[in-house]
C-alpha cells in the first residue's frame, strides 16, 4: 500500500535576536528611479495586514525586514478606477516598490488600509520568491504556509498580481511622470514610523496583585467582622438600657406603695388618739 505524499508546505518559526544594526535605509531620488510598480491584491480577510506586519517583525532576519511606516494615501480621489478594476470584498491593494533602497538592494509594500492611509513594510532585500510568489494562507489553518512551487492562479496565495504602474517617460523627465507612479513613491517618501502604545510592565506583577487582592480581600473580611461587632455592642447596650428603665419602674413603684403605706398608718394613729 502506498504511502501518502508529504505536503511541500511548511511552517516558519520566529527568527532568534537580531543581529547588531545595520546600515538605514535610504529612498532612491525620484528623478533615477525608473522600476514599474507592481500592483498586487492582497487578501486582508485570510491573513490581516496586522497580522502580517507581527508575522514579519518575527521574523525579521529571514525575510530581510527593518521598519513599518505610514504614510498619507495621495492617491485616493485622485487616480481613477477603471471598469474591471474593482477591488474585491475583502481585499487591499498593494504596491510593490522594488529597487527603491538601492544602498542595500531594498524594496517596499504599500497597503492601502483605508482612512486615507498607506502603510508601507520595508525590506532590504527583494521580496519577490520569499514573500509575494510563496505565501499563501488556507481555509483550514489560520497561520501563514509557503509554498515552493505555488501557481499564479492558486485561490489561496495571499499576494495576487493584477497589473503594474509604470513610470511611462523617459529618463529625467519627472514632472510629467506618470501620476499614479509617482503617488505611490511620494507616500513612502513622506512616510513615518508608526505610533505605538507602550504596556508599563513590572516585575512580580502576578506575586503583587495576588498580594494586593488578599490585602483587599482581608480589609473587607476585617470591616464585616467591625461592624458584627459594634453590631453587638449596640445590642448589648440597647439590653443595659431596657433593664436600666424596668429597674428604675420598679423602684419608682416601690417608694409610691412605701408612701401609702405611711400615710395609712399616720391615718390610723390620728384616730386612736382621739
Amino acid at each position: 500500500m502506498s504511502q501518502p505524499k508529504a505536503s511541500h508546505r511548511t511552517k516558519m518559526p520566529p527568527d532568534p535576536p537580531d543581529p547588531p544594526a545595520r546600515a538605514p535605509l535610504k529612498q532612491i531620488q525620484y528623478r533615477s528611479y525608473h522600476h514599474r510598480i507592481r500592483l498586487y491584491h492582497y487578501r486582508d480577510t485570510a491573513f490581516s495586514v496586522n497580522k502580517l506586519r507581527k508575522w514579519l517583525m518575527e521574523r525579521r532576519r529571514r525575510y530581510g525586514f527593518v521598519a513599518a511606516l505610514v504614510g498619507a494615501d495621495l492617491l485616493e480621489g485622485r487616480v481613477a478606477i477603471a471598469d474591471g478594476d474593482e477591488m474585491p470584498r475583502g481585499s487591499v491593494e498593494v504596491g510593490h516598490l522594488a529597487g527603491i533602497f538601492p544602498n542595500v538592494s531594498g524594496c517596499a509594500l504599500g497597503f492601502r488600509v483605508g482612512g486615507n492611509v498607506i502603510e508601507w513594510f520595508c525590506f532590504r532585500r527583494p521580496i519577490e520568491d520569499s514573500i509575494l510568489n510563496k505565501l499563501l494562507v488556507t481555509h483550514f489553518a489560520s497561520e501563514i504556509q509557503k509554498e515552493p512551487n505555488m501557481h499564479r492562479d492558486n485561490e489561496f496565495r495571499l499576494f495576487n498580481h493584477v497589473g503594474f504602474s509604470e513610470k511611462g517617460l523617459d529618463k529625467g523627465h519627472v514632472r510629467t511622470a506618470n501620476p499614479e507612479h509617482r503617488l505611490w513613491y511620494e507616500s513612502l517618501a513622506g512616510a513615518r514610523y508608526r505610533e505605538t502604545n507602550v504596556l508599563l510592565t513590572w516585575k512580580n506583577k502576578a506575586a503583587e496583585k495576588r498580594k494586593a487582592f488578599e490585602e483587599r480581600e482581608k480589609a473587607r473580611s476585617l470591616g464585616a467582622e467591625m461592624e458584627e461587632e459594634e453590631l453587638v455592642v449596640y445590642e448589648e447596650e440597647d439590653m443595659m438600657e431596657a433593664v436600666d428603665v424596668s429597674d428604675t419602674e420598679e423602684e419608682e413603684g416601690g417608694q409610691a406603695m412605701g408612701d401609702c403605706e405611711d400615710v395609712d398608718q399616720a391615718h390610723n394613729d390620728a384616730m386612736d388618739m382621739s
